[in-house]
């Protein structure tokens, strides 16, 4: 009965960490039902628990149950010194990472006013100044500069500030994975694939193998999209609204001329500019404050506020991230032409 319940268990906390992939096809397949954007406020919290929780789940299942598996008396002996650095210094990466991206400013766009340039386009929700790289998040209610998507999981836009975050926790979470799913494989290997005999757990701690896997492949999933995306000088905004309005064929072209035009700066905004250091331990960048003052919405009349235009503008005829925000990362390039 305790076995049957665990793995009722299991194959739901991996169904419920598929919902926002779930959410995100049927938002792009039906748009005009808006089934995705009326769940996702809701299950936001519910997925932040959720991966919060696995996280402190997987680090004490690690010092009391697969650890000693491998290494008796671990604090005691060099190879058993070696696993837990190696494994806390994931985890912190990944913790750290997770928190900075869910609490770090995405970049909001400043609002028009009247230094902006009467040709400017702006946001018909908010009053932003637009431009390739800004979308409105309807979610957030603002525009996000260098806008990539809105993720439920971290109940926060990934944009200018938090996307280098956001992107070394799936990278620190995907090696952390791989690293529990190769410690956890052996003992379920030995107990629901042999004969059983040579079981070393006599519980239901053999069956975590099972969610270790299965979120390791979303995760190095949406790791090896982020990568392609980077390589190509896109956004995921970019990517779907290219695909929704076109083919992919027509999105497989705009990645090969955004990621060869030399104005196409994306990815080194979003990654470079930092010291080497950073890349090692969870810090916040001083030059960017972690909360930005959110604009209260403002109707306005005119402007074109269409981050569906915008993005396939980007998409399409490789205008680069350079454009919009500058040649830095810095809060004073957010103005746009």
């Amino acid at each position: 009965k305790m076995e049957v319940d665990f793995v009722t268990l299991v194959c739901v906390g991996v169904g419920v960490l598929q919902v926002p992939l779930l959410m995100d096809i049927l938002d792009n397949a039906f748009p005009q039902l808006g089934i995705g954007r009326a769940t996702r406020a809701g299950l936001s919290k519910v997925l932040f628990a959720l991966l919060s929780g696995f996280c402190l789940v997987a680090l004490y299942y690690f010092f009391t149950t697969f650890l000693p598996l491998y290494v008796e008396r671990p604090f005691e002996r060099p190879l058993g010194l070696a696993h837990i650095v190696c494994a806390v210094w994931m985890w912190v990466n990944a913790v750290g990472h997770y928190i900075l991206a869910s609490s770090v400013s995405p970049g909001i766009a400043p609002r028009a006013d009247d230094s902006t340039p009467s040709d400017a386009k702006t946001c018909r929700k908010c009053a932003a100044v637009k431009g390739p790289l800004v979308h409105h998040c309807n979610a957030c209610g603002y525009c996000v500069r260098a806008m990539d998507h809105h993720c439920p999981f971290t109940m926060n836009c990934v944009g200018l500030r938090n996307f280098f975050h956001y992107f070394l926790f799936l990278a620190y979470g995907s090696s952390g994975l791989i690293y529990g799913s190769v410690l956890s494989w052996r003992p379920f290997y030995l107990c629901w694939i042999a004969d059983g005999a040579d079981c070393p757990l006599r519980s239901t701690a053999s069956l975590l193998f099972m969610p270790a896997f299965f979120i390791c492949l979303s995760g190095l999933g949406l790791l090896a999209f982020h990568v392609l995306l980077l390589l190509t000088n896109m956004t995921t905004v970019d990517c779907l609204v290219c695909l929704r309005n076109s083919s992919v064929s027509t999105l497989v072209a705009a990645m090969r001329d955004t990621a060869t035009r030399p104005d196409s700066k994306l990815r080194t905004l979003l990654l470079v500019g930092r010291p080497a250091w950073h890349w090692l331990v969870p810090v916040v960048d001083r030059r960017y404050p972690v909360r930005e003052p959110i604009p209260m919405p403002l109707p306005t009349t005119g402007g074109s506020g269409d981050e569906g235009a915008a993005a396939t503008s980007a998409a399409t005829s490789g205008v680069g991230a350079a454009a919009t925000l500058g040649e830095g990362p810095t809060p004073e390039t957010a103005k746009t032409k």
